[in-house]
């Protein structure tokens, strides 16, 4: 690669947006955008079209993962609205922030078309975090990410390669070039085509929110216009049974969390991030049959920090439900509050409870040193070393788009991703309404997020495992090794899928990977001695 592609060219000269259609304003082009990605408000009289399927009635029949044919029951029957479930919540409220605002987020300027363009970043703050910045390209060193993509197959690179071009126009405020490369990459892709055209459809359509400056409205309208928990459980499950994205991430944390526990009669969890819940039926299932009786277990959910990411509270009268099908003692609490500012007294922590702490993605959506002088990244881990957990546990992609320079960020991201739909692609059928789901629910938003918006709105910032190794460490954490029981039950469940989806061991983080291609990393951890 050369150093165009890892360079930004941020001027902005008045020859640039000449022959542009000003006709073409900013309203038209939120429009169209809005009707692409399926957001658009209905007509009056017409059916809300905020969602991309139709409801329908859970299908029970499928291959019961983990007890989630009976989490179907329990949505079924409306559990949510039960008022007498033992869930409780804490919607605590939060101080304003005294938090210094770095200069790179002082941050709209106009441009002499009369777009709005984010202002140029400046290097990282500290010196300590330009040195544990990776490499580009998924920190493999296996070269651009043409090569990287040629190597595990992806088809019509070309198109990759226009959609590259298109970013360069857009990165150097070409607007005119762009504006030309958005119309011909329209007419070749779809969010129904084949891999390259799926990912490339997401990716330009995040390229056009970012000339239009209406990517953070785009994203905040796609994180409140979530589906049903029923349409996401179906989801969920038609993934589960073709790829090990969501069933390592499920079985790896919940064996972790068992070994650590083994043996206590209170155990409490506590989930950052806690969304749906389809995480704790199997490991309900596990504690429920265990010799002599099951324990009593606690749940403490934490809203995921993404706006409109859903509350925790939903989930726990159906977790409850599920409990006393299986004869579990079992306690819900959701909370509500910044994560830096969650401490023992929030949890009610108890001295007669053994404490996990979990967290499945989610810690990569907390701001970083590059935008806030006082993290709260840094500051979430601290806090979370300050309840003394018996065992944390971290999942998070495997990949390095928390960078300020938009193109370097762009290809890194368009890697990561494209990897992403070329699995899902050999494990799920192109028409299949379950994987449209995934695609433009979780991986569509994250894409419109980390293309289009910047500073404080720019909340999808992956890095790799390595950097959160040190992150971590500096927390003072220690890594767990892996036993080679939970390794090999690990790989015992991988055989199940694809021969190309890949487990490999890093000291005590299990990887998963795709092609020779890391993509997400798990961990567990627990409070250092020294």
């Amino acid at each position: 690669m050369d150093d165009s592609d890892q360079r930004e060219d941020r001027s902005i000269t008045p020859e640039q947006g000449h022959g542009v259609d000003k006709s073409s304003d900013l309203e038209v082009l939120e429009h169209e955008l809005m009707e692409l990605i399926g957001l658009e408000e209905p007509d009056p009289g017409e059916q809300d079209s905020s969602q991309l399927l139709p409801e329908e009635e859970p299908d029970l029949s499928s291959s019961d993962f983990g007890g989630f044919a009976t989490m179907r029951c329990s949505l079924s029957t409306n559990v949510l609205d039960n008022p007498e479930c033992d869930v409780t919540f804490d919607a605590s409220e939060d101080e304003d922030s005294s938090m210094v605002i770095q200069p790179e987020v002082a941050w709209m300027i106009d441009s002499p078309v009369g777009l709005q363009w984010p202002k140029p970043s400046p290097k990282y703050q500290h010196e300590e975090d330009l040195q544990q910045q990776p490499p580009s390209l998924l920190a493999t060193g296996k070269g651009t990410y043409y090569q990287v993509l040629e190597s595990v197959g992806l088809p019509s690179l070309d198109l990759v390669e226009q959609l590259v071009e298109c970013a360069r126009a857009v990165s150097s405020h070409d607007v005119m070039r762009a504006n030309l490369l958005v119309e011909e990459i329209r007419s070749k892709v779809s969010p129904l085509g084949t891999s390259t055209q799926r990912i490339v459809y997401y990716f330009v359509e995040a390229l056009v929110a970012r000339v239009s400056a209406t990517g953070n409205g785009l994203f905040t309208a796609m994180c409140h216009a979530r589906p049903t928990a029923g349409a996401m459980l179906k989801s969920v499950e038609y993934i589960m049974e073709r790829s090990p994205f969501l069933s390592v991430r499920y079985f790896f944390p919940n064996q972790v969390i068992l070994n650590a526990c083994r043996g206590h009669q209170r155990i409490h969890i506590v989930d950052y991030g806690a969304c749906f819940g389809f995480q704790w039926p199997a490991l309900m299932q596990e504690l429920a049959n265990t010799p002599g009786g099951p324990p009593y277990l606690r749940i403490t959910g934490i809203d995921s920090p993404l706006p409109g990411g859903g509350s925790a509270s939903d989930v726990g009268c159906m977790l409850r439900e599920y409990a006393q099908s299986i004869g579990l003692p079992f306690k819900f609490r959701a909370v509500s509050k910044k994560w830096e500012n969650i401490d023992a007294a929030t949890l009610l922590l108890s001295d007669d409870e053994v404490l996990a702490v979990n967290c499945m993605f989610r810690q990569t959506n907390l701001l970083d040193e590059s935008v806030l002088a006082e993290s709260p990244r840094k500051m979430w881990l601290n806090r979370v070393r300050s309840l003394n957990p018996r065992v944390f546990i971290q999942g998070m992609n495997n990949a390095s788009y928390n960078v300020p320079f938009f193109m370097t960020r762009f290809l890194e991201a368009l890697t990561h991703f494209a990897l992403l739909f070329d699995a899902i692609d050999c494990c799920s059928q192109p028409e299949s309404k379950e994987r449209h789901l995934l695609e433009q629910e979780k991986y569509g938003r994250e894409i419109v997020n980390i293309v289009a918006c910047e500073g404080l709105e720019r909340v999808e910032r992956a890095e790799t495992y390595k950097q959160w190794h040190s992150r971590t460490q500096r927390a003072k954490f220690e890594l767990l090794n892996i036993s080679d029981q939970v390794f090999h039950d690990t790989e015992s469940l991988m055989g199940m899928y694809h021969q190309s989806f890949e487990l490999h061991r890093d000291q005590g983080w299990l990887l998963l990977g795709w092609k020779g291609q890391i993509l997400h990393a798990f961990s567990g951890w627990r409070p250092s001695s020294s």
